[in-house]
């Protein structure tokens, strides 16, 4: 099959979604302008003097996936732990000395990052598939039965709770005290991150699965209504939406101005934020299987999985194609991109380390169960969960 790449104008839309805006007083300062690297902090930043920080699902507020400085030399176990039953569909996030998981069964907890060791463990019946997100002293989450929860981080009491029309896949992004998720309610929520008050709502014509990214004061969320969604992040208001030609529940990755994301349709799109335009787009001739990882993106390179087991790897700038890295498994755990490699896991229970720049195999360190969840890089340790319930956390050595 031949690659198709694609530079085109989008027609731009002007959203019909509905919304309510920020009441008086209650905006916050706006983040700053897009430069590459995220240009804001969230509330999530480590305090002085701390190395290990993987806050949100993807890395950062602008979901790239990506850890700049960190170069892979080899893996060796560190740790593994059994947390509970069900299955880690989502990434271990991890802040100071302690790392969050949650479970598809219903479990969430919080785990000592030197030892594994469980510091609290808290259940809720709806089950989780989102990942944990952490701000200032606080863990939010959301589940299958539509609740989305803040915790205290350090005892996983339970703070609040806000109560949606559908379940929420959608990890949580944080802004100072704002913090946004999406639901199968069709909704983009903004509420107050300590008290838990709906500050607006966005609603869309479909499910909201992916995770709502920032940047430069503007919210995207990928929405299964086939559009990426370009809303105000104090007011909630509609700014402009863009077709996406197919349903997706990725997340859109921010880097240098453009979102990048792929859809069920088997569509990988670039898109200029400010004009709202599509820069270009990838496809294979004729469209095989759909993209159901969210993509990972640095200066140089994108990166992304596919359903037809191939990773592909292209320019963020043209979208022309760098390397395919092809699998006999399944891959649904969205890659990650390091300063010398790309790693991902695989349903054969194996993480993968390729080059990055030739996209030749490295190595493989075989885990030992089914991988679904992105793994998480800290600068000296990548820390994975799987679909057997375990956390399991590897040493990176020169």
């Amino acid at each position: 099959m031949s690659a198709d790449v694609t530079r085109r104008d989008s027609v731009l839309e002007k959203t019909s979604a509905s919304y309510d805006r920020l009441p008086p007083g209650l905006e916050a300062s706006s983040p700053g302008s897009e430069a590459g690297a995220p240009s804001f902090k969230s509330q999530s930043a480590l305090r002085e003097g701390t190395s290990a920080s993987w806050p949100f699902f993807r890395g950062d507020n602008s979901a790239r996936g990506y850890a700049p400085g960190v170069k892979i030399g080899k893996l060796q176990e560190r740790w593994r732990r059994q947390v509970g039953e069900g299955r880690v569909e989502n990434a271990v996030t991890a802040s100071g000395a302690l790392c969050f998981v949650a479970l598809t069964h219903g479990d969430v907890a919080a785990l000592r990052l030197d030892t594994g060791v469980i510091a609290w463990r808290w259940h809720s019946d709806g089950g989780f598939t989102a990942a944990p997100s952490i701000g200032v002293g606080r863990v939010y989450i959301g589940d299958g039965k539509g609740e989305f929860f803040c915790l205290d981080s350090e005892t996983g009491t339970v703070l609040w709770k806000v109560t949606t029309e559908g379940p929420i896949d959608s990890p949580a992004n944080i802004w100072n005290d704002m913090v946004l998720f999406g639901s199968q309610d069709g909704t983009l929520y903004c509420v107050d991150a300590f008290s838990g008050q709906i500050r607006w709502r966005y609603t869309t014509d479909d499910q909201l699965r992916s995770f709502p990214s920032l940047t430069d004061g503007r919210v995207l969320a990928a929405g299964c209504d086939r559009h990426l969604h370009i809303v105000d992040l104090h007011t909630g208001e509609g700014l402009s939406r863009v077709n996406l030609e197919g349903p997706t529940g990725n997340t859109a990755a921010v880097a240098r101005g453009k979102a990048f994301v792929g859809t069920e349709e088997g569509v990988f799109l670039a898109i200029d934020i400010a004009s709202a335009e599509v820069l270009w787009t990838y496809s294979e001739s004729p469209r095989s299987a759909g993209i159901r990882t969210s993509a990972a993106v640095a200066e140089d390179l994108l990166v992304f999985a596919g359903r037809d087991r191939k990773i592909r790897a292209l320019n963020p700038t043209t979208g022309a194609m760098r390397w395919t890295f092809a699998l006999r498994q399944k891959v649904d755990s969205s890659p990650v991109i390091t300063e010398d490699s790309v790693i991902f896991g695989a349903d054969d229970g194996r993480l993968y380390i390729v080059e990055r720049r030739s996209g030749n195999l490295r190595f493989v360190y075989d885990v030992g169960a089914g991988i679904a969840a992105p793994p998480t890089v800290l600068p000296s340790a990548v820390i994975v969960g799987t679909l057997q319930g375990e956390v399991v956390c590897l040493g990176i050595t020169p």
